[in-house]
């Protein structure tokens, strides 16, 4: 005799399977961006020396370069934009800003390690099955016992203008079933795809790939956030994303 799947697992894949279909034709544009990165580096010479002289500016090279470049299209571009459009603009713009800009500086240097541990579990050669796998790992593994998780908290945080108080007062009965499942479904849905033509890139690029990449991702997910359902507070207009 089988177990039956509890109802509120099923809610929450449920919440997932409708955030990815949300996600749907953004996930198509973002990956469209990444494609047109790969085809313009392999097919259009002045992008391919603008992007390799770009790998080898010292400022941009190693975990520093990579909180650099991070800190840039994570936190300082996506701010610039949201105070620029007042529906984007946040209630405490330099909190904001700040904080997203030393968050994913932060988590720039944590990817930086990854893709030094994956070039030498698989290599930097971007043949099938080495683009698989480093893909693999980043969805199945890095981003399931980590990223995902981290990155649900921080935006649930985010969202609520970074207030314990706020945090205290929405934080759902379970985090993990409400916020992290459904968003990492979503996120599979978007960034798989995207980080297998990531990993084409030669491995100095692929940070900085990623960032630009995450950079349309974050704007993304502020629209998405903005146009949302009511959330589980009962307010609309918060961002969870993975």
């Amino acid at each position: 005799m089988s177990k039956r799947i509890p109802a509120t697992l099923v809610e929450a894949y449920r919440i997932g399977i409708e955030s990815a279909r949300a996600n749907f034709v953004p996930g198509i544009l973002l990956q469209a961006v990444a494609l047109a990165l790969v085809w313009a580096y392999y097919s259009i010479a002045p992008f391919n020396s603008f992007l390799e002289t770009l790998s080898k500016n010292p400022l941009l090279v190693g975990p520093g370069g990579a909180f650099v470049s991070r800190a840039f299209f994570g936190g300082i571009l996506p701010g610039i934009i949201m105070v620029s459009f007042p529906t984007l603009r946040p209630r405490f713009p330099l909190r904001t800003i700040l904080a997203m800009t030393l968050y994913w500086g932060g988590m720039g240097v944590v990817v930086y390690g990854l893709y030094v541990l994956q070039a030498r579990m698989f290599g930097e050669e971007n043949g099938l099955g080495v683009l698989l796998a480093k893909t693999a790992f980043d969805q199945f593994v890095y981003t399931v016992f980590f990223a995902s998780i981290l990155n649900s908290f921080f935006n649930f945080a985010l969202s609520r203008d970074l207030s314990p108080k706020r945090i205290r007062a929405d934080w759902p009965v379970s985090f993990l079933r409400q916020i992290w499942i459904p968003n990492l479904l979503a996120n599979w849905v978007v960034w798989c795809p995207a980080m297998f033509l990531i990993y084409i890139f030669p491995f100095p690029l692929q940070i900085h790939i990623s960032g630009l990449v995450g950079c349309f991702w974050t704007m993304l997910c502020i629209q998405i956030g903005l146009r949302s359902s009511t959330d589980i507070s009962g307010k609309r207009g918060n961002i969870h994303v993975g």
